[in-house]
């Protein structure tokens, strides 16, 4: 029953994917041509130095099925995941050995995805950017701030920061989904809260990094 459910959740966010509304993004869009268009990735980060514009609906299924199924990445992000939580032996129900990593790897995957898919949907539905878009400001301590604070903000088809909605919303719809398959203490929701505010502490992490990643990588190629 989980599966069928996990499969539901996909094609429900699938559909909201496809029903973007044209306002959102400033015109009438042309439907994708395919699934898996045959084009370049975009990036998941917005350059300072170049005009905003929204990700328009063609754009928005490239990006999801880019990050979420095709990049190397998204692979990365599981068996990583997973190989904490195998080490520090959570859930302690699913033991060790190759079945436990598999278990926990499998587990991971569908959260990592169910959680991009829900943001993905929700995001189109609202307008939102699901990309991380530098800081247009000047200074250390406001863009360290912007970058960390990033996971909870996001910008709207008008170029304003708003409370991010569909990230967050997200994160606990992925966590509440996998009730139906992680054991029953790993489903309380503190335990589910706590899970969230790490996910979005470290997704607050990797936005610094993506802020201050010019500057690192001039800096790293004068040495």
């Amino acid at each position: 029953m989980s599966f069928r459910f996990a499969v539901l959740a996909l094609a429900v966010c699938g559909a909201a994917l496809s029903q973007t509304p044209e306002k959102l993004t400033g015109g009438v869009e042309p439907a994708p041509a395919a699934v898996f268009p045959a084009k370049s990735p975009i990036s998941s980060v917005v350059p300072v130095d170049a005009a905003y514009h929204p990700l328009t609906r063609e754009e928005r299924w490239r990006f999801y099925l880019h990050e979420t199924y095709l990049s190397p990445g998204a692979y990365f992000r599981a068996t990583g995941a997973a190989l904490g939580e195998h080490l520090n032996n959570e859930p302690s129900q699913w033991h060790q050995g190759l079945e436990g990593y598999a278990k926990r790897t499998a587990s991971v995957w569908a959260r990592f995805t169910l959680s991009d898919s829900y943001e993905a949907a929700g995001a189109a539905a609202l307008g939102q950017e699901v990309r991380y878009v530098r800081c247009r400001c000047s200074g250390f301590f406001p863009r360290f701030g912007y970058s960390l604070t990033s996971s909870l903000f996001t910008q709207n088809a008008r170029g304003r920061i708003v409370p991010a909605v569909a990230r967050v919303g997200g994160e606990f719809g992925a966590e509440y989904t996998a009730r139906l398959w992680r054991p029953e203490s790993y489903q309380t929701d503190s335990r589910i809260a706590r899970s969230v505010l790490f996910q979005t502490g470290f997704l607050g992490m990797v936005n610094t990094f993506r802020e201050f990643g010019p500057e690192l990588k001039r800096a790293f190629h004068k040495r």
